[in-house]
């Protein structure tokens, strides 16, 4: 069984603009951030996955089209209580998910996908004031990738390893006339 994850990853500009404002903001003491090559949105959580279906999986998620997605992460103003940087509305990634969410329950695989995308920057605590920066941090996403997450307590520390990434192809429109 492995617990899987369908994730967006934050190309290395991105991430470190991410770690930048994380450490910028005000957290309590003791609090732990996540390594910044960890950092994802989770576009759904699978959960336990039996090793006999992974195969099946991969097969599905290689069918579901992904075009580039031109995402925007809010940096919320000044306020006390960030524990994540939210994801602006976006009509291609709702319709990405859809597609996913669809291939997943035609596949048989039940999912988690009532979150609202967004980045955790710290899973054990909230700032008392985020930085004061609220300018939104432009990404582009180019593929998406299934994730076994190893956590605690049956593996020592926690890790991501990808099981297959899945390109953006161009969009419909420019493949039409290339």
């Amino acid at each position: 069984m492995k617990n899987l994850v369908l994730m967006l990853f934050p190309t290395p500009p991105v991430r470190d603009l991410l770690d930048d404002y994380r450490r910028r903001c005000s957290f309590p003491a003791g609090h732990r951030f996540a390594d910044s090559r960890r950092l994802h949105l989770t576009l759904y959580s699978l959960g336990l996955v039996s090793d006999t279906r992974v195969q099946g999986l991969r097969e599905i998620l290689r069918e579901v089209r992904m075009e580039p997605l031109e995402l925007w992460l809010y940096r919320p103003p000044q306020s006390a209580g960030v524990r994540a940087v939210p994801v602006r509305s976006s009509r291609p990634l709702t319709q990405f998910r859809e597609r996913l969410r669809a291939g997943l329950t035609n596949g048989g695989f039940a999912h988690d996908g009532g979150n609202r995308p967004h980045i955790s920057l710290t899973y054990d605590a909230i700032t008392r004031s985020p930085a004061p920066e609220t300018r939104d941090i432009p990404w582009r996403a180019c593929e998406f990738k299934l994730v076994w997450s190893q956590l605690p307590p049956e593996f020592a520390w926690g890790r991501h390893v990808v099981i297959e990434c899945y390109p953006a192809q161009p969009p419909l429109q420019q493949r039409l006339f290339d």
